[in-house]
């Protein structure tokens, strides 16, 4: 249901908690493994950052993959620590409502879906910033620094300042945002 790639990283995700990146070396698809609660179910949003990758399925919940790790070479303590990519524990929207579009940048993350729900978060702390009405919104883009964020749906809506309803000239649902 999702692709998302940034340079020499690319992911696709769908049913089934069905998650794959391509690896450039070998030029093959391979399943990412690592410690920690790995995605499951409808996997809706997908969002490719410089060390971590969010993605998100229709239970309202966010997987986080960090490749910042490291660990430290087994049975050689001189050794430097190697790469050891991991799940970090999961994180949900208020309501449980399915995440249709995902953006991040560093420690922010902002996920959108059914009806308005908008849920931010800094770090681990989750704040609730929209949710109870027939809007939904399909996806979420932003520049890196998240000064001008944009969320399209049923209504198109930008961040700046504080969140502004953008008119459209047409009836029809925004589905996609770049």
């Amino acid at each position: 249901l999702a692709v998302h790639g940034r340079r020499d990283s690319v992911w696709i995700s769908g049913e089934g908690g069905e998650l794959r990146r391509y690896d450039t070396r070998a030029e093959v698809w391979e399943r990412p493994t690592g410690e920690g609660p790995a995605p499951s179910g409808q996997l809706r949003a997908l969002q490719v950052g410089l060390d971590r990758v969010s993605i998100a399925n229709e239970l309202g919940q966010v997987f986080l993959w960090d490749e910042s790790t490291t660990c430290p070479v087994p049975g050689d303590a001189g050794a430097p620590e190697q790469p050891c990519p991991r799940w970090l524990d999961a994180r949900s929207t208020l309501n449980d409502l399915p995440i249709l579009g995902l953006w991040a940048s560093g420690e922010r993350l902002l996920a959108v879906g059914a009806l308005g729900s908008i849920t931010s978060w800094q770090g681990d702390t989750r704040v609730s910033l929209g949710s109870g009405s027939l809007d939904n919104y399909l996806d979420v883009a932003g520049g890196g620094d998240g000064a001008d964020v944009w969320i399209a749906g049923d209504r198109l809506l930008r961040l700046t300042g504080g969140w502004q309803e953008v008119e459209l000239d047409s009836p029809r649902a925004v589905y996609t945002v770049q």
